[in-house]
């Protein structure tokens, strides 16, 4: 149907050609929406909707440059430009649909100077605001990567306005069904982050216990083993920094945490086998020396 009346004559012709819209398996796609739009003039915009075959078609198109946008709800807008000349029909136009997934997204950052990639060098550089505009913008453009709510939810958070970090990241909740483990794993720990700002610990640990069960994570169980430590719960610590050592073999940090642990409840032996552990894993480290002095006089009380 036209969605604009009055159009030029020039827009008007015999131009003319047929197209299918498939997802990502070469099903039909059925009902999405197939814009097309005069290059020469944007007011100049027809617009219709798929059949159940997933097919669509245009007659009447004068010469010219036209663009063909197609959307539909759970996959990414397509957009492709089309060169219409009179009399002469186009071969059939496919256009393939595809899911948002972050293997996608990724895609899209690694063409450089686009909204995304913009809005991370801002939030990189600590422009959280100035990025959470951009990535607000793409959002319009492209509604369908829910995982930007995340973004947008990381800058709210970095701005310390956490009501709004929650509001983005329940916005990537509702598409919870359509998320891989990795992506669910990382938007537990963000709301666990800010369960915590809360102060609420039982809610924050159960979030991030989802998050390390979908994708066990060392730096995350390490996070953890911090947390419970600075509460001083040293054996929610510990089953934190073993999980963390277990996840990253060669770490040696978890294990410098682990000794002051048992040398605080006087289990010296335990103690002196996490420092030793340590000082295998990390001889480099700048508490290796005075780990190192540790270890010894410990040893002598065990003499």
């Amino acid at each position: 149907m036209w969605l604009s009346h009055g159009y030029p004559q020039s827009a008007r012709g015999k131009g003319r050609f047929s197209g299918i819209v498939v997802d990502e398996k070469g099903k039909p796609v059925a009902n999405a929406g197939v814009t097309l739009i005069w290059k020469e003039d944007p007011s100049v915009i027809r617009k219709t909707n798929t059949s159940s075959k997933g097919r669509f078609r245009y007659i009447d198109l004068g010469s010219g440059t036209w663009e063909l946008w197609v959307k539909k709800k759970g996959y990414v807008s397509t957009y492709m430009p089309l060169q219409i000349r009179q009399l002469t029909r186009l071969p059939l136009i496919k256009v393939i649909l595809k899911k948002p997934t972050k293997a996608l997204l990724m895609e899209l950052l690694k063409g450089g100077g686009n909204l995304l990639e913009q809005g991370h060098q801002l939030y990189d550089s600590g422009k959280y605001d100035e990025a959470r505009a951009l990535y607000a913008e793409f959002l319009q453009q492209h509604p369908e990567f829910y995982q930007v709510h995340l973004f947008v939810g990381d800058c709210y958070k970095a701005l310390g306005t956490n009501e709004q970090a929650m509001a983005e990241y329940q916005k990537m909740l509702a598409s919870i069904t359509e998320m891989s483990q990795a992506e669910k794993a990382t938007l537990y720990a963000a709301v666990g982050d800010l369960y915590l700002r809360r102060e609420d610990l039982s809610t924050a640990v159960t979030y991030f216990n989802q998050a390390l069960e979908l994708a066990p994570n060392p730096q995350l169980a390490y996070h953890l083993g911090q947390v419970f430590l600075s509460l001083n719960m040293g054996k929610e610590s510990i089953h934190y920094f073993e999980q963390a050592a277990a996840l990253k073999t060669g770490w040696g940090d978890p294990y410098l945490k682990l000794g002051y642990i048992y040398l605080n409840s006087r289990d010296v032996k335990r103690a002196v086998a996490n420092f030793r552990k340590f000082l295998e894993l990390s001889p480099n480290s700048p508490d290796a020396a005075a780990i190192e002095t540790l270890k010894k006089k410990l040893l002598k009380t065990l003499d």
